[in-house]
C-alpha cells in the first residue's frame, strides 16, 4: 500500500493507515501548525511550528518553537521550489505557493 494523505478540514494526515508511521499535522492558525509522530520507542512527539508568509502569502520560513529556523522555502521563475531542511526531524511543510498545497507530485 502506498503512502496516502488525508485532509480533514485543517487536519492533515500524512501516511494515512500506516501505523506508527501516520504523522498527524493540525493548522490551528494559517501561521501555526502543531504536529504529533510517535518516536522510535512509541511514545508521542508533540510539535511547534510557526509559518512565516512573505506578502503574496507564500511559505517562505518555518520555525520551531524555540524559533530556530526548520526549514527554508525560496522560488525560482515560473514556481519552481528550492527547499533548505534544517531540522529533519520536523516535517517538511506541503503548504507553498499562496498558501495552498501542490496536488502534483
Amino acid at each position: 500500500m502506498q503512502p496516502a494523505t488525508a485532509y480533514l478540514g485543517s487536519v492533515e494526515i500524512r501516511n494515512y493507515g500506516q501505523g506508527a508511521a501516520e504523522e498527524l499535522l493540525l493548522y490551528l492558525h494559517a501561521s501555526i501548525r502543531i504536529s504529533k509522530t510517535k518516536d522510535s520507542g512509541g511514545a508521542i512527539v508533540t510539535g511547534v511550528s510557526t509559518l512565516h508568509r512573505d506578502a503574496q502569502g507564500l511559505v517562505r520560513t518555518l520555525t520551531t518553537a524555540a524559533g530556530f529556523e526548520a526549514e527554508n522555502t525560496l522560488y525560482r521563475p515560473y514556481g519552481e521550489e528550492t527547499i533548505d531542511l534544517y531540522d529533519l526531524a520536523t516535517a517538511p511543510e506541503t503548504k507553498g505557493y499562496i498558501g495552498e498545497r501542490f496536488d502534483a507530485p
